[in-house]
């Protein structure tokens, strides 16, 4: 994100000027514009390589519609049509996904608009991998980034999301969270710093804990840090049931195995 907004940045004419004073002049005119032109392009490929991109030049008043940050909102309710034309072609649910939202401004005519996709549940919102940053310069949206989009069977295990955290809830997974050992500091949870994480790619779930260490020994000097647990797969449900469905398979077995006993004893009895 960095590397984006200094590119970004350096689109404005004070830094086109900067960049020109870098430039080797030789021949004519032309030659020059040339040359400059070619060494933009060139920074800008570098700097986009490997990044997902659409290149846009759509209309876009800011100031009319204002998010405030981390504020939760379905896609139909964010950006204008066209902006949501252009996202849903590479997300169809974008209109009922939710997304959290960061809006940030640079310097008096650059601003980005971030959409992180959240799956709300009955423990909160969990935060995804997918996210989506608009781009806009003097009114107009001109720069669409986003991450890697997962794959319908990826989709598909967002249902299993709620129940893998009730069991973890469950089992004492939240209380189980050890804080970070550091010599000589005062240590709290930040609570706003407490969330869950989903990674589609890896199918991963992750119980994420923010802490807050006031330094004793360096004038109370504030750190952030931060504890990652996993959160165990349906799968590890399905084999701890297992025994019990063995043992509920026997005893199926073994109570007709006495009815055959007693039918053949019977049917002896009568003749």
């Amino acid at each position: 994100m960095k590397k984006l907004i200094s590119f970004l940045l350096a689109n404005s004419s004070e830094a086109y000027s900067t960049l020109a004073q870098n430039v080797l002049c030789v021949g004519d005119g032309s030659t020059r514009l040339v040359e400059l032109t070619e060494q933009k392009t060139r920074q800008r490929d570098d700097l986009f390589e490997g990044v997902n991109k659409v290149e846009l030049d759509i209309p876009y008043d800011a100031s009319v519609m204002q998010y405030s940050n981390d504020e939760i909102k379905q896609g139909k309710d964010l950006l204008n049509d066209s902006l949501r034309a252009e996202i849903e072609k590479l997300n169809p649910n974008f209109a009922t996904d939710y997304f959290k939202v960061t809006q940030n401004t640079y310097g008096s005519s650059l601003q980005t608009i971030t959409l992180f996709k959240i799956i709300p549940t009955e423990f909160g919102n969990v935060m995804t991998t997918v996210n989506y940053v608009v781009s806009i310069r003097d009114g107009v949206a001109f720069l669409l980034t986003y991450s890697d989009q997962p794959t319908v069977e990826m989709m598909s295990k967002e249902d299993t999301i709620s129940e893998r955290i009730q069991n973890f809830v469950a089992h004492g997974g939240e209380d189980d969270v050890e804080a970070p050992e550091i010599p000589n500091a005062q240590i709290e949870v930040d609570e706003d710093h407490v969330y869950y994480a989903y990674d589609y790619a890896t199918d991963e779930l992750s119980y994420v804990v923010g802490y807050e260490a006031t330094h004793l020994d360096a004038d109370g000097v504030l750190s952030a840090h931060e504890v990652v647990v996993q959160v165990p797969r349906n799968e590890n449900k399905q084999l701890d049931q297992q025994p019990l469905f063995l043992a509920g398979m026997l005893a199926l077995v073994l109570v007709g195995l006495m009815c055959l006993i007693i039918f053949v004893r019977k049917k002896k009895m009568n003749r």
